[in-house]
């Protein structure tokens, strides 16, 4: 793994993770774990999650009772409409790194139309990603890329977001 990359998993959950060689990282808000070692070195593998990634979409999708591929397509149609869509608290399936609260009740800042509410879960997801991006930033050198995988890679709104947010260049 290049220490200079996040690896990112774009699933159910979401996972950002990036390597770290040398000493054991100090890093009590993510996981670590040793990823490769021989008896004179050790790489890591810092990793921040984010538990409502599809699940939280999905769960929009159940709550609005529509199909999500209609509700990611009102949301993309109308991203030139200047009009700030309301804050959602991503608690769906409880609130991961770097915050880890079990039980956290996802909500709305406000009444809104679906357009929006995709809106504002994509964003949820794209800012929780992005507050780990930064904690990898002050435990390493900076990072030059991010590399995502996964189910929701398809969904081209919320790469460019990750990308445009970090300032780093995203690969599918």
């Amino acid at each position: 793994l290049d220490p200079s990359i996040a690896y990112v998993n774009l699933g159910t959950g979401a996972f950002a993770q990036r390597a770290v060689s040398g000493a054991l990282p100090v890093a009590p808000r993510l996981l670590v774990s040793v990823v490769w070692s021989n008896a004179d070195h050790v790489d890591y593998l810092l990793e921040g999650t984010v538990n409502g990634a599809g699940s939280a979409l999905d769960w929009l999708s159940n709550q609005e009772g529509a199909p999500l591929p209609l509700l990611l397509a009102e949301a993309e149609s109308s991203r030139a409409v200047d009009e700030t869509p309301p804050l959602f608290i991503n608690g769906v399936s409880g609130l991961g790194a770097p915050f880890w609260v079990a039980d956290f009740e996802s909500r709305f800042s406000a009444e809104a139309e679906p357009w929006q509410m995709t809106v504002a879960v994509a964003e949820s997801i794209v800012f929780l990603i992005q507050i780990n991006l930064d904690l990898f930033q002050k435990l390493a050198s900076p990072l030059e890329q991010i590399v995502a995988s996964g189910g929701l890679t398809w969904y081209e709104g919320l790469c460019q977001r990750i990308s445009d947010l970090s300032g780093l260049p995203l690969y599918r």
